[in-house]
């Protein structure tokens, strides 16, 4: 377990009602549609009591399901108020995954509980003694599949790799529904990923979705020239990444809040992760092109496109939505990014003039994001198998909207953030009179980057 949880758990500060009262809000305000590391971020609050609010929000989005089925488990009262559901999950989440205390856990949630009506706290503490008194025994062995409803899985940094064994089953059974609970994952997406991958790698990848996310840092070109350097920039923990279509000046940052690294904040370094960074390396802009990015919010692709051309060139990013052209903006402006032109325009109609106007298009489509489930914990309990079809129809208009602004000869790269089918290969193999040059799909790897895919396309002829 990392080090700085390990920090948190053991801390007098775990006492403190901050955090917990944070977690709380913004873990309920993710489930109805926010998304936590923001929600986080907006709290004012110090910067050991944001990392716990963080972990333990995160944590109980990331193993709602499980949590769900084990409140069932123990629990006749069904209709329960939502936040009183949360501050069970959240208490059990630290107890189970966390390795706190229950006495601090439990005492922690019933003065939650008591700040939220009459006779609650009463309830929380008898749930919650439930959940205490089931003891379960950790297993450094992956369970049999006959013994998924009595397991859940456990990723590194809670304990893991392993599970926890307990002496009932907490679901009924059911193929699909064990293998949900015990992974913390719906079960359309881990049917789908276990039959992909197999078994072996399927525990891996629970491992990644259900661990906290590294932060991954690059040089900024545009600021700190290549061949330049500066000592000290990366912080002496930093882990150098290499491998194909990697730019020179990557490293993977264990335990590193952004405010706490230099090269962040003034610039030279630029938080992106490796997934985001191949379409762009792919594609081949060279100074004096012309390049359009689509979707371009909230800049990563744009910044290094503009470390591409060198000053010398077109790059036009359009966003449709005001206030993120806002925040693009903000960021290019940060980067030194500064001869951008940014637009707001729908990328499914694009302005007249764009047409055949440019040698490279980025296309980076809105999509399901279930290649940064663990960066974004919310994302698994708001993708279905609907709303992939819907966005699959988005994303083929957008890039069928987008050809129409190459040059003849010209290039243009199609990715999203997803792992699913529908919206990646599905998408691109609907283009008729364009060759694939290249198709990457990248599963995620624990620790070092997060999933997506990528397509190079060219025009035909």
């Amino acid at each position: 377990m990392a080090g700085l949880e390990r920090d948190m758990m053991s801390s007098p500060d775990l006492k403190k009602p901050i955090a917990r009262k944070a977690a709380l809000s913004a873990a309920l305000k993710a489930l109805e549609g926010g998304k936590v590391r923001e929600e986080i971020a907006g709290i004012n609050m110090e910067r050991h009591d944001r990392a716990l609010a963080l972990r333990i929000a995160a944590g109980s989005l990331k193993r709602h399901i499980t949590l769900n089925n084990l409140y069932s488990a123990i629990s006749r009262k069904k209709h329960v108020p939502e936040n009183i559901r949360e501050i069970f999950r959240q208490a059990a989440y630290q107890m189970l995954f966390m390795h706190v205390e229950p006495a601090v856990a439990i005492d922690a949630a019933v003065r939650l509980s008591k700040l939220t009506g009459p006779n609650i706290a009463r309830v929380v503490n008898g749930l919650l003694r439930e959940v205490s008194n089931l003891k379960p025994e950790r297993r450094r062995d992956n369970p049999p599949f006959d013994d998924l409803r009595r397991s859940i899985h456990l990723a590194t940094d809670e304990g893991g790799p392993g599970h926890l064994y307990f002496s009932r089953r907490l679901v009924r059974r059911d193929p699909r529904g064990d293998i949900e609970h015990t992974s913390s994952l719906p079960a359309h997406l881990a049917w789908r990923y276990y039959k992909t991958l197999g078994e072996e790698d399927f525990w891996r990848f629970v491992d990644w979705a259900n661990s906290a996310p590294y932060l991954t840092v690059r040089v900024n070109r545009l600021k700190l020239p290549k061949g330049e350097a500066v000592p000290g920039l990366f912080p002496e923990n930093a882990e150098p990444l290499s491998g194909e279509g990697i730019p020179h000046g990557v490293c993977v940052l264990p335990e590193a809040p952004v405010e706490e690294v230099p090269g962040i904040i003034s610039g030279l370094l630029l938080v992106q992760d490796v997934t985001n960074m191949l379409p762009v390396e792919a594609l081949g802009i060279e100074p004096g092109m012309s390049v359009l990015d689509l979707c371009a919010a909230p800049g990563g692709k744009t910044i290094q496109a503009a470390e591409k051309l060198g000053g010398q060139g077109r790059l036009t990013a359009v966003e449709f939505i005001p206030g993120r052209a806002d925040m693009l903006k903000a960021n290019l402006e940060r980067a030194g990014a500064s001869k951008v032109e940014v637009v707001v325009a729908d990328a499914k109609n694009l302005p007249a003039e764009y047409e055949g106007a440019f040698d490279r298009v980025i296309v980076d489509v809105p999509c399901s994001n279930t290649g940064q489930l663990s960066r974004r914990p919310e994302v698994r309990l708001r993708v279905t198998k609907e709303s992939i079809e819907r966005l699959s129809g988005e994303q083929k208009a957008i890039l069928h909207s987008s050809v129409r602004a190459l040059r003849p000869g010209g290039k243009l790269v199609y990715s999203t953030c997803s792992l699913e089918p529908e919206e990646n290969s599905a998408v691109v193999h609907t283009l008729k009179d364009f060759d694939i040059l290249q198709e990457r799909l990248t599963w995620p790897i624990l620790h070092t980057r997060d999933g997506g895919y990528f397509a190079v396309l060219a025009k035909k002829g």
